[in-house]
């Protein structure tokens, strides 16, 4: 073999070596920015997953407001929250406090049920001669941001007795996404 086709063989491999090496760090820096940016989701998924799970909480504004609002005019509310649910009951526990402290009466123990014919959520239902109280406690609560609807029941779908003469507010499960 002469010298000359010996360096045209090395020149070649030292390209192909050249352009396989510029490749292969491209790729690498491609492969890097594809893996950090599925870290970056995997960690905003994990971190909305992380918000979902705190239980709700009233803030201090909004119980403030609240209170200001629902002390206007008074009548009688009960609560019902989700058998076994923990954090249903909390936060039932937290609005029937700021309820008490507005001047309202309360009926307590807070009854536990199913709760299987309600959506997610906050619910209320009231006779009809109630309305005016459940129409104040529902623009009360949406104003500071915590949604609740007027709800139909079936008959037997909550569980113990109820006052005739009172709404209720149903608290569901935490809605989570």
């Amino acid at each position: 073999m002469n010298i000359y086709l010996l360096n045209n063989i090395f020149t070649y491999l030292l390209i192909f070596g050249a352009i396989f090496t510029a490749v292969g760090i491209i790729g690498g820096w491609k492969t890097g920015a594809i893996i950090n940016r599925a870290k970056d989701d995997e960690i905003s998924s994990l971190q909305h997953k992380v918000i979902e799970l705190q239980p709700r909480k009233i803030t201090t504004e909004q119980r403030m407001r609240l209170i200001e609002i629902l002390s206007k005019k008074r009548g009688r509310i009960g609560f019902i929250s989700k058998l076994l649910d923990t954090e249903s009951k909390t936060f039932a526990t937290d609005l029937m406090k700021i309820f008490q402290e507005s001047g309202w009466q309360t009926i307590e123990p807070i009854n536990q049920t199913l709760l299987d014919d309600f959506d997610k959520g906050l619910n209320i239902f009231a006779k009809p001669e109630l309305k005016e109280y459940a129409d104040l406690v529902v623009i009360s609560l949406n104003e500071v941001g915590i949604l609740i609807w007027p709800q139909l029941i079936r008959e037997g779908a909550l569980s113990g007795v109820l006052d005739e003469d009172a709404i209720y507010i149903a608290v569901d499960s935490k809605e989570t996404k």
